[in-house]
């Protein structure tokens, strides 16, 4: 009976010089590194995200205190090398300063307004109000649909909606510069991107698509795209709206673009609208089943679609 008593004491000081070395004495090599916690991370994605090793004393720990509920979304930024147990009582202690905006591709501007107020950081109404009068280079719409790029912003708490305004328009004009584009021309380009956007199902897709409609532009062939008048409606569209809606998103009734971009495009779409497959001359296309058909003739592309078993 003593010797296991002792085997069991002597487990516990092993485990207990082990804990503490690995996640109280050793320093990890955190310096200058940033971390984006989003709601739902584990405690092993947090570590992957870090270039941490996740070991059995991590899962007894978090086991036990349960400290995983208590860390805070939000950017951080590690300013030298800590423990283990440094990290979690930072990210607990919530040290961001920064709230996480994140633009999905193909969102709309309410969309993007509807996340920005629910994030506590400006209601839509401020953010509209901001956008009124706004010094920007490239033509726009008065809610800049189509400008909002896609991608991570980091809004420091109480920044006030132009100071959100400007950096997201900011980070169009870096990735998009002035002295490169026409300020007229990349409206259409916006537009034309926000339109694939929406009617291609992946990146090998967005090239083709973007000829397919710049090959009916050519001919003064209606685009006939089903998401243009959606955007408008803010619904999906039935067959008697596309026959009998006068909108001037209803791409089946009106020739050439839409008045604005539908939504605000991701870069793939916007590279896309830029650069469209060479030497592609098809003028229909269809997706079904994940796949993609493209078509010269109409009657080729009602064959298509027949065989394919998209149409009855």
């Amino acid at each position: 009976m003593l010797n296991v008593v002792k085997i069991i004491m002597l487990f516990i000081i092993l485990f207990f010089i082990g804990f503490t070395h690995n996640f109280v004495l050793q320093k990890q090599n955190v310096k200058n590194k940033e971390v984006i916690i989003t709601k739902g991370d584990k405690p092993n994605e947090i570590y992957k995200k870090l270039g941490l090793k996740y070991n059995v004393f991590d899962k007894i720990y978090f086991r036990l205190t349960l400290n995983d509920r208590k860390i805070k979304n939000g950017y951080y930024l590690f300013s030298k090398n800590i423990s283990k147990f440094e990290i979690i009582e930072q990210l607990i202690n919530s040290r961001s300063t920064q709230i996480i905006l994140t633009i999905p591709e193909g969102f709309t501007t309410d969309e993007v307004l509807d996340r920005i107020e629910q994030l506590g950081l400006a209601t839509k109404k401020e953010m509209l109000e901001s956008m009124k009068g706004y010094n920007f280079y490239y033509k726009h719409t008065d809610n800049f649909e189509g400008y909002l790029l896609p991608q991570t912003y980091f809004i420091a708490k109480g920044e006030s909606p132009k100071e959100i305004l400007d950096k997201i328009l900011n980070t169009f004009l870096q990735e998009y510069p002035v002295n490169k584009y026409d300020k007229d021309e990349m409206f259409n380009i916006l537009t034309l991107a926000s339109i694939v956007e929406k009617e291609a199902n992946n990146d090998e897709d967005r090239p083709k698509v973007s000829a397919v409609f710049k090959n009916r532009l050519k001919i003064s062939m209606p685009l006939q795209s089903d998401a243009t008048l959606r955007y408008e409606l803010k619904r999906d569209v039935t067959k008697n709206d596309l026959k009998t809606n006068d909108s001037e998103y209803n791409t089946y009734k009106h020739r050439g673009l839409t008045p604005s971009p539908i939504c605000n495009p991701g870069e793939k779409s916007i590279d896309a609208a830029i650069n469209p497959e060479k030497d592609f001359n098809d003028l229909y296309f269809f997706m079904y089943k994940n796949k993609t058909y493209y078509s010269m003739t109409h009657e080729e592309h009602l064959n298509k679609r027949k065989e394919s078993g998209h149409l009855k």
